[in-house]
């Protein structure tokens, strides 16, 4: 399941999704590929990734503070178990990365 975190938090590797205000989640899901320090008036962090679907660049620039969603790793069998309990209305969103399932 994700996680809503600080993008402070992000590490490379991590697959996320952006959050909006009020904590929805937006469709497309990012890697992270690298976090670096900008300094010029001040001095802050920035999060590179990059889009799984689409393979375009993206970066957070961390002078504010951001949310975001992070995804977990899943297994094929407790996709089971979660569509097996969902009710009528319920969605999922579940990423296929590198041959992994990420929720």
């Amino acid at each position: 399941m994700c996680e809503i975190i600080p993008a402070d938090a992000l590490e490379v590797g991590n697959l996320y999704r952006n959050t909006m205000f009020g904590g929805a989640l937006r469709d497309e899901t990012y890697k992270v590929t690298g976090v670096r320090t900008v300094r010029s008036v001040e001095t802050y962090k920035v999060i590179d990734a990059i889009n799984v679907r689409t393979g375009n660049r993206a970066a957070i620039n961390l002078l504010k503070d951001v949310t975001v969603a992070r995804l977990s790793q899943i297994e094929r069998w407790q996709v089971d178990l979660l569509l097996d309990g969902m009710g009528d209305g319920q969605a999922l969103h579940i990423v296929r990365h590198d041959g992994e399932l990420w929720l």
